[in-house]
């Protein structure tokens, strides 16, 4: 009888210390360290660069940057990244590129300090913008929640329907198709068994303008009802991929508001 007292207490005793073995073990710990955010890969030349009107352009990670001559600088449509790039005219390359810091003054206008003709000289990218993309800059400094979340202009890789020689592709939010280049939208009779889809049928929808330019077409909702849709926003959300940034909207890099070909289109701040 002794003995089983004696085995039973020293299970007891066992039982404690394991007890507070588990009160001290955080089973999380080891995964308690936050994932670091991917972090954008710096480009690194040679890159070739592709004459496009008067501006010459390079893409890396599926932005496009552009120059402003007057900055010695190249800039992306929404000016979150600045590089010092050298080109080569007589091979059309890259051959240096170097990353400018976005700096602000009191009133929030945002500049990079660059060398110009030998002296270091403030380049204000409101005005770069302006120039290179025909649009312009929010004077206001953002938040660090704003500074952490990039806008971007990433693409996205649709489903492509050729239909009277036009590329289209379906609208989700919509669930109607609008085309890369036109502002056209139609309504599809899409088969997404197969791969890729196809289509059979397709039922051209009435593109409208409105007195400030911006184009819209009325879709039919299942309840009989006709919703408005702007095409602009239709085509930026179909080839383009929204931004983590709240409140971004589709803007235009050449300024008309009536051209809603998804290369004239980016996301950026009202």
């Amino acid at each position: 009888m002794k003995e089983f007292f004696k085995g039973t207490n020293n299970a007891k005793k066992f039982n404690k210390k394991m007890k507070q073995r588990q009160t001290h073990f955080d089973p999380t710990e080891p995964f308690s360290n936050p994932i670091p955010r991917p972090t954008w890969a710096e480009p690194k030349p040679p890159m070739v660069a592709v004459k496009n009107g008067s501006y010459y352009e390079w893409e890396w990670m599926g932005v496009t940057f552009r120059p402003y001559y007057a900055g010695n600088l190249w800039l992306n449509c929404d000016a979150s990244r600045v590089y010092y790039a050298f080109l080569n005219r007589d091979t059309n390359t890259i051959t240096s590129v170097r990353r400018l810091e976005v700096k602000y003054e009191a009133d929030g206008k945002q500049y990079v300090e660059n060398y110009v003709n030998k002296v270091l000289t403030k380049v204000y990218l409101d005005d770069a913008l302006r120039t290179v993309y025909h649009t312009g800059l929010q004077p206001v400094k953002p938040s660090s929640t704003t500074q952490s979340l990039e806008i971007n202009c990433d693409k996205r890789d649709p489903n492509i329907f050729i239909h009277d020689g036009n590329e289209y592709a379906f609208y989700h939010d919509g669930k109607f198709c609008v085309s890369r280049t036109g502002g056209l939208a139609c309504w599809m009779h899409i088969d997404w068994s197969g791969t890729p889809p196809t289509f059979d049928r397709t039922i051209p929808y009435n593109v409208k303008t409105k007195a400030n330019g911006r184009k819209y077409v009325d879709v039919k909702q299942p309840d009989g009802t006709y919703k408005e849709f702007d095409i602009a926003t239709a085509v930026g959300k179909t080839f383009y991929i929204e931004p983590k940034l709240p409140g971004c909207v589709v803007k235009f890099k050449n300024g008309d508001v009536s051209d809603c070909d998804a290369d004239n289109l980016y996301w950026g701040m009202p």
